[in-house]
């Protein structure tokens, strides 16, 4: 654990619910680009961690825009 530095701010940073969650997780995409089964998944896997969400987030729309998943 860091040593706390005098003057320093603390932030907590908890984790969002599912529903904030989720949208973080879509933001973005298209309706209906994460099918829910895999939505579902990955919600549980992340655990509601914002910066985990956010990267998750990017690579999946990365992955949309060139078409990976697609059939």
């Amino acid at each position: 654990m860091l040593a706390e530095q005098p003057g320093a701010l603390t932030i907590l940073v908890d984790r969002m619910s599912g529903l904030e969650s989720e949208r973080v997780l879509l933001q973005d995409l298209e309706p209906g680009a994460v099918p829910a089964d895999v939505l579902e998944k990955l919600l549980a896997e992340i655990g509601g961690w914002p910066l985990l969400l956010r990267l998750v987030n990017r690579l999946i729309v990365r992955a949309a825009r060139i078409g990976v998943g697609r059939r």
